[in-house]
């Protein structure tokens, strides 16, 4: 597949996209190769350094391919990544859902995270995040997306290190104020400084300190701007 834009009749628009594009790329191909290549001890200034010399080998095609993944549900998984020979980035394989992995069969229900929470065992909290990376890693699914966390930080914390510790990639999800599903497109959650940090901020912050390999956006707007712009 080619693509072809008419950059002098779009000069500007093309401009920002290109922009927006590239800081985009750098932070998915840095994320990748942080932990592909050098794991989780690395530091964010090699896997930089590495995205920064691998964007001049993409062409516009493989570029818009990596951010935009192939389609919406178009393979195995739920998210499906364009595979770029160039640079041998990989096509993984995305997948998510509270309490198994979806469109897998056959596959285990696990309980629900409210229900590993009330527990107060972290160690229940991490086999059970070691279980579903093992069996998403059977299923050959390189990354899973948990659901934004309504309850305490420290079960998000463990299901990441079990899952990750198995060999899969675990995106911490949705950032941020992403708290219901109906016209999550659409609605703003208005939401201040303080709520904002001390509750909904928290879980992040111990999942980046668990060395999470990536954090997804919401769709959702914040007092009235996009989510994904906080």
């Amino acid at each position: 597949m080619r693509m072809v834009f008419n950059v002098r009749a779009f000069s500007p628009t093309i401009t920002i996209i290109i922009a927006l594009m590239k800081q985009t790329i750098l932070t998915v191909v840095a994320v990748t190769s942080l932990v592909q290549a050098y794991g989780f001890e690395s530091s964010w200034d090699v896997a930089h350094d590495k995205t920064k010399s691998a964007l001049v080998k993409l062409n516009l095609t493989e570029k818009v391919g990596i951010v935009t993944d192939i389609t919406w549900e178009g393979g195995p998984c739920v998210g499906n990544a364009y595979a770029t020979g160039s640079i041998k980035h990989p096509s993984l394989c995305r997948q998510n859902s509270p309490l198994e992995i979806r469109f897998a069969t056959p596959v285990t229900a696990f309980p629900a995270r409210i229900n590993a929470g009330l527990t107060w065992d972290r160690s229940l909290m991490n086999a059970r995040g070691a279980a579903l990376g093992t069996e998403a890693k059977g299923l050959g699914i390189n990354s899973s997306r948990d659901q934004s966390p309504a309850g305490n930080s420290v079960v998000m914390q463990k299901t990441i290190q079990g899952i990750q510790d198995s060999g899969v990639q675990a995106y911490a999800k949705g950032y941020i104020g992403n708290e219901q599903e109906y016209n999550r497109s659409t609605i703003s959650s208005n939401i201040n400084d303080r709520t904002l940090n001390e509750l909904y901020l928290w879980p992040f912050v111990d999942a980046v300190k668990a060395n999470v390999a990536s954090v997804m956006c919401s769709y959702n707007n914040i007092e009235s701007q996009w989510d994904m712009g906080i």
